[in-house]
């Protein structure tokens, strides 16, 4: 494409664990960073540091993914390829169903979709 894909997002991950967090995304640069207020209960966080609520942060570029513990001045390489999954691509939500407008019980606002992955996520 002629024209760069770049976003940055603000989430809040539930039912798992509550955090607070962004997702910022480049295809120019073939790159994402996803910060995680509390990473203990992220897979690829948790997998480092265990029960500890400390913020992580991903950083994927070239299908290799890195994690980043600025609060433990730690980070190391997670993995690459096929099994650890690059950027997302620009395409993620096709084949999604829109569900519409939701209001959560804190009172935002938010798009729902629904797309089968690994399992049924709702966004």
């Amino acid at each position: 494409d002629q024209w760069e894909a770049y976003f940055v997002e603000q989430f809040f991950t539930e039912p798992e664990g509550e955090t607070l967090g962004s997702y910022h995304y480049s295809t120019k640069k073939n790159a994402e960073v996803i910060i995680r207020h509390d990473g203990s209960f992220d897979s690829y966080c948790k997998s480092v540091h265990q029960n500890e609520s400390t913020p992580c942060i991903h950083v994927v570029r070239d299908e290799k993914r890195y994690l980043y513990f600025p609060d433990l001045k730690d980070c190391c390489y997670c993995c690459q390829g096929e099994g650890c999954g690059g950027i997302v691509k620009k395409d993620w939500l096709k084949g999604a169903e829109y569900l519409g407008r939701v209001i959560t019980e804190e009172g935002l606002e938010l798009e729902k979709w629904t797309i089968q992955a690994l399992s049924l996520i709702h966004i």
